[in-house]
């Protein structure tokens, strides 16, 4: 593929984790206003398939001044259930990942140059710090957490060479409630953001729902989790509530509603409901707090990411619980809370400043 453009562009390299999907969307709530008010920004999205589609997609309007490059090598979370880690596969994908960085770097530093690449954001993959110190070039590491802190509180090994790749990193914004001790400097500290709703789709989303239900719940699982057939008791037991779920998880009831397969504006289903209930994720968290949604979150308690978001929410007041407490009541005896903030428009900002730097 040929990246060629006139010298009068801005070009951008966008790594974006093939953990879940809250990565890319939160990307995605950025990339679209730097690409609607800076015509002159190009921007290569480097992620997994899926996120990478997805990515695209959400950025049609952008053709002109977006493209895509599949991530072969990432590293994530693997679970054996919802709240269990699986240590093998997880250990398995780290050394895969460590044994190839040489060869990542080497294959990905002249993609980059023939991109014409400026600047480097990652969110939060840490060979794109490695690529950019290659090639000589600024780079910027955007996230609440990084794979250190996942893999040693995980694998309970120091992550030498993973926290060498990251203090590569020439800026640093610390995502609200990052609590990790990585060496970065300087650094920034900024809140939660979102993408856009839309009032008028979640209106539509409503009144479809409420002509045969009393209220309506965002079930936030997340696309990568499996669907357990615990869930249908739970639905089946509050048959006056409508249930958005994952467009992963099989219409078990007739009160569910999968996200459909092709939407890419899943803010717009948490905006249209009344509660929210969600794992830690911190995209759904942000959509939630900023839409004001009343909410609670399961409690994940062996996964490193999920601790640090659990423990900031309760200083909001917003309670977690486990999977298997939250089959069992009805939606009117979960603690809810309502908890409202303003989005940090602040990140937008700084992110134009260090490419305008570079």
């Amino acid at each position: 593929m040929n990246y060629t453009r006139a010298t009068s562009k801005v070009k951008i390299a966008w790594y974006v984790t093939g953990h879940g999907f809250g990565h890319a969307t939160r990307t995605i709530a950025l990339a679209r206003k730097i690409l609607k008010n800076n015509s002159n920004i190009e921007i290569l999205f480097l992620s997994q398939k899926k996120q990478l589609n997805f990515i695209i997609k959400s950025l049609s309007k952008f053709k002109k001044q977006v493209f895509g490059r599949v991530n072969t090598y990432d590293i994530s979370l693997h679970l054996k259930s919802f709240d269990e880690p699986d240590v093998e596969r997880m250990e398995a994908s780290l050394n895969d990942y460590l044994s190839h960085i040489n060869e990542i770097i080497t294959n990905e530093a002249p993609i980059l140059k023939e991109f014409e690449t400026q600047f480097i954001v990652s969110d939060c993959v840490p060979h794109a710090f490695a690529v950019a110190n290659t090639l000589g070039i600024k780079s910027l590491l955007l996230t609440n957490f990084t794979w250190v802190k996942m893999y040693e509180g995980i694998l309970g090994k120091e992550q030498t060479q993973l926290r060498q790749m990251y203090n590569l990193a020439d800026y640093f914004i610390q995502l609200i409630p990052f609590r990790e001790e990585i060496g970065i400097s300087p650094y920034t500290k900024r809140g939660f953001y979102c993408r856009d709703f839309s009032e008028e789709k979640s209106s539509e989303i409503r009144k479809h729902l409420l002509e045969n239900y009393e209220n309506i719940v965002y079930f936030g699982m997340g696309m990568s989790v499996e669907y357990s057939n615990d869930l249908k008791k739970f639905f089946d037991n509050n048959r006056k509530t409508a249930f958005i779920i994952p467009s992963s998880f099989p219409k078990i009831s007739n009160n569910c509603y999968p996200i459909p397969i092709d939407e890419t504006e899943s803010q717009n289903f948490a905006m249209a409901a009344d509660y929210v209930i969600t794992k830690a994720g911190w995209s759904t968290i942000a959509e939630s707090l900023i839409s004001g949604k009343s909410m609670v979150v399961l409690n994940r308690k062996n996964i490193p990411e999920d601790i640090t978001t659990i423990e900031y929410l309760r200083t909001l007041g917003i309670q977690s619980i486990s999977l298997d407490k939250i089959l069992n009541p009805l939606v009117s005896e979960i603690p809810f809370k309502q908890v409202n903030i303003a989005e940090d428009k602040r990140v937008f900002s700084d992110i134009l400043n260090l490419i305008r730097e570079a």
